[in-house]
């Protein structure tokens, strides 16, 4: 019995040694299985770092229900549906694709002109007329819905139209593209859902705005180094990853449009204007008394006027000015003004009538008179009508330019002043005419507040600087004054100073200066040759236009490669300054 008693003893202990064992292997096991678990997991976590899954979420694109296309961007607005195909909106004709067109109200239809022909589109008929002959057309060519104009490309003169407007197949979207540019298409190589969705940025895991179909033609808008941005026919827009799209096939745009070629003037282009302009207030000058004007290959007498509100033009035309003039070898711009009337401007540029009105008598003068060219000299013009000044040049120059006339246009310096400056659309205007002649004076005008030059060096060249950022060089005259003013100052009882002046020539000036014995002395901050002097209270001062200033001129048209210069005003020259000007011109 002890020993079985001892035997139950021994054997316990030991099963005791045994439990103890094997207990630190099951912890060592489950710390093991934790370590894996927690591999696992981190593995998945850097996984899913590095390889996040595609994003499911979707965001509306903002698409109108027309969406037009243009310049590889959607704007606001909107094309209109009619049973003929996409119509365009007249604002955004005239706006982004910036063609020149114009609605009159009058006549209830839509102006269009180019540098050759004048287009007028009748709203809601099937026909329009150019240069005065009427065109049927399959369908309207213009409609109305709501408050807004629509105009239907498919009907425009392809020939004067750069721009090629199509919708691609079952698409409600309307495409529009430059003549001779290209576009780039796509098409997507995946059966993969998440990789044909097109994403708003270059990644799978941004939000996604379409799906692209295997096979789908898309339109390549950026390539980028691994997504490029896309547009699907319909217009919306999105990126694809570069593995999924095949290689971009570029196509250029062509069409029957044909750039016109600007209006070569009678002056030769190779040859630098020396125009000059003859005032004449009532009757022309007697041309025997006119003295010999070497260099001198345009002169532009101010003939026709604008006379009623109704468009009628008055004329002051010479033949025998014509007939001096033609002896000579001059060519004769004439000028047409507005009278310098801003109420009558207004009502006369109104209508498509009447300026057609005003063209029309333009044109047949010009042909009555044998004439060379008409300048055209705007000027005191409500700031809200420079369009109608625009849309009147737009559709005279075609008429002109049929009959071979050259076509000018003066303008001021630009500056903020409404009636004085502002109302030039020189942008338009210089696009449309063969020169533009900037009256460079009168930078201290007859009532001016302080005395000062009419036309100082530095004034000149810094505004010079800046109109040269709008208008090309080559088809810029530069006009120069042949005028000067005397200024009188005089200090009044309570200490003011009252300023006045007068006008002359230059023969005037010199006169006054010889009566009081005047010498002048050279003025750096003008560069111009300056006198003065005291007399009984009144302080007279004088910024000359002689030789020294002309030659500074001449020198800033040298300088700027311009077309050429113009003189105001013949009478006001002296005898011998032709010839100071025909030598400053030749210099190389």
């Amino acid at each position: 019995m002890r020993c079985a008693r001892n035997l139950v003893v021994s054997v316990v202990p030991t099963m005791s040694r045994v439990l103890r064992e094997r207990r630190p292997r099951k912890k060592r096991r489950f710390r093991n299985f934790l370590m894996l678990g927690f591999l696992l997991t981190t593995l998945a976590v850097v996984y899913l770092f590095l390889f996040p899954p595609a994003s499911n979420e979707k965001v509306q694109y903002p698409l109108p229900e027309h969406p037009i296309v243009f310049e590889n961007a959607i704007y606001s607005s909107s094309a209109q549906a009619s049973n003929a195909g996409l119509l365009v909106p007249l604002d955004f004709v005239k706006d982004a694709l910036r063609l020149p067109m114009t609605y009159d109200t009058a006549s209830d239809s839509i102006l269009f002109t180019t540098r050759h022909h004048i287009y007028q589109f009748p709203v809601a008929k099937a026909q329009y007329i150019k240069d005065g002959q009427l065109v049927e057309t399959p369908s309207t060519v213009v409609e109305k819905h709501g408050d807004s104009l629509f105009i239907r490309p498919s009907i425009l003169p392809e020939e004067d139209i750069p721009f090629v407007f199509t919708s691609p197949e079952n698409s409600d979207a309307l495409f529009i593209y430059h003549v001779e540019g290209t576009v780039a298409n796509v098409s997507v190589e995946e059966e993969n859902v998440d990789q044909r969705r097109l994403r708003t940025g270059t990644s799978l895991q941004n939000p996604y705005v379409a799906e692209a179909l295997p096979g789908e033609r898309l339109f390549l808008i950026n390539e980028g180094p691994s997504f490029s941005e896309v547009r699907m026919p319909s217009g919306i827009s999105g990126y694809l990853s570069n593995d999924v799209l095949t290689t971009p096939e570029t196509t250029t745009i062509t069409s029957a449009y044909q750039q016109e070629e600007r209006f070569t003037p009678g002056v030769a282009s190779e040859e630098v204007i020396n125009m000059t302009w003859e005032a004449v207030y009532s009757a022309n000058p007697d041309t025997t008394t006119i003295p010999p004007m070497p260099g001198v290959n345009v002169v532009s007498p101010t003939w026709f006027a604008l006379e009623t509100e109704a468009g009628d033009l008055s004329s002051k035309a010479s033949t025998s000015y014509m007939n001096w003039a033609n002896d000579r070898g001059y060519e004769v711009w004439a000028v047409v003004t507005n009278d310098f009337d801003p109420d009558k401007t207004a009502a006369a540029l109104q209508a498509y009538s009447t300026r057609t009105h005003m063209v029309d008598q333009l044109v047949a003068f010009a042909k009555e008179y044998q004439l060379d060219g008409i300048n055209i000299d705007f000027e005191n013009v409500n700031e809200e009508d420079g369009p109608l000044v625009t849309q009147f040049v737009r559709e005279l120059t075609p008429r002109l330019h049929k009959e071979g006339f050259t076509v000018s246009m003066d303008i001021t310096f630009i500056s903020n002043s409404g009636n004085w400056s502002a109302f030039y659309e020189r942008d338009k205007l210089t696009s449309v005419v063969d020169y533009m002649v900037v009256m460079a004076y009168d930078e201290h005008w007859g009532s001016s507040p302080e005395a000062g030059s009419v036309s100082s060096l530095p004034w000149v060249e810094g505004h010079l600087q800046r109109l040269l950022e709008v208008v090309p060089n080559e088809r810029l005259i530069l006009g120069i004054p042949f005028y000067a003013r005397i200024w009188e100052e005089q200090t009044t009882a309570n200490g003011n100073i009252e300023v006045s002046s007068s006008a002359h020539s230059m023969d005037g000036i010199e006169a006054w200066m010889e009566e009081r014995g005047l010498t002048s002395t050279y003025d750096d901050q003008t560069g111009q040759d300056y006198a003065e002097y005291q007399e009984e209270g009144t302080h007279y001062k004088v910024w000359m236009e002689n030789e020294t200033s002309l030659q500074k001129r001449v020198d800033l048209m040298h300088a700027y490669e311009l077309a050429g210069v113009a003189s105001w005003t013949r009478s006001l020259g002296s005898d011998e300054i032709w010839q100071v000007l025909e030598n400053a011109l030749n210099e190389e």
